[in-house]
């Protein structure tokens, strides 16, 4: 499920220059100890947040760097293979504009900071993100196809239930969303579901 640090680094060859990107606008801090490269974003932020909830980030960022190191400088910043706006996002729950308040608010930007702290092991945030997602997803087949993308095994069994016993089929449209084999799996459910029924009726 998780990336190791060393695959979410761009594959850049360290021999070719690097062009100097833009300074993020609210996330480059004069006093950070690290410098990250997304795209063309350079993002200055403090070692030991990244450390404190990165398990990829704290092993990576273990080994200090000498001065002009990688990290060090915007001539020589981290490079991430993530996407400027996945990181943005990520970075804005360590670093909230508004104190109490999360900037991610919407569900695609919270699939974007779930993607980036599970490439991390960025274990917390990603249970945090979870935790937003689930009350902004839109019926069981969305959070069946996020529950695939992103990895949430816990998402699965109850939406597959939901889907197998609400009124409606499935439609075309939800069906090139699931794919066929997600289709014939709430017919299985289905069938697991009246097991246990009949198991339990059994028992009284």
């Amino acid at each position: 499920m998780v990336a190791p640090l060393s695959l979410a680094l761009a594959a850049a060859s360290k021999s070719a220059p690097i062009p100097i990107g833009a300074r993020h606008r609210d996330l480059y801090f004069t006093d950070g100890s690290v410098t990250l490269l997304a795209e063309d974003t350079l993002f200055r932020v403090h070692k030991a947040w990244l450390q404190r909830c990165s398990t990829a980030f704290k092993t990576a960022l273990s080994i200090p760097s000498p001065d002009g190191g990688e990290g060090m400088s915007d001539e020589n910043p981290v490079l991430l293979a993530v996407s400027a706006l996945d990181l943005e996002r990520f970075l804005y729950v360590l670093y909230p504009p508004t104190v109490g308040l999360y900037e991610p608010c919407s569900l695609n930007e919270w699939i974007s900071v779930c993607r980036v702290a599970s490439m991390f092991d960025a274990q917390s945030i990603r249970q945090l993100a979870i935790r937003e997602m689930g009350p902004l997803c839109h019926g069981p087949v969305q959070r069946i196809v996020l529950a695939q993308l992103l990895d949430i095994s816990q998402w699965l069994m109850p939406a597959y239930a939901e889907l197998t016993v609400r009124d409606s089929p499935v439609t075309l449209e939800e069906g090139k969303l699931l794919g066929v084999e997600t289709v014939e799996r709430p017919g299985q459910v289905r069938g697991k579901l009246r097991s246990h029924a009949d198991r339990d009726e059994r028992v009284r």
